[in-house]
């Protein structure tokens, strides 16, 4: 459980760094969820490729 708490809390610090580049791109609900979809995908595409 520990570790499990761990990964979700690495994950959220990553994901918070490709934030920077959506809060540029704000102004809609979706193009905000997009961005930060396409930093979810950005994580683990690095996660599977090393």
């Amino acid at each position: 459980m520990i570790l499990m708490r761990k990964n979700i809390e690495i994950f959220f610090g990553k994901l918070k760094e490709n934030k920077k580049l959506a809060l540029r791109y704000d102004k809609s609900d979706a193009a905000f969820l997009g961005f930060i979809a396409m930093g979810a995908i950005k994580i683990m595409l690095g996660l599977i490729i090393s």
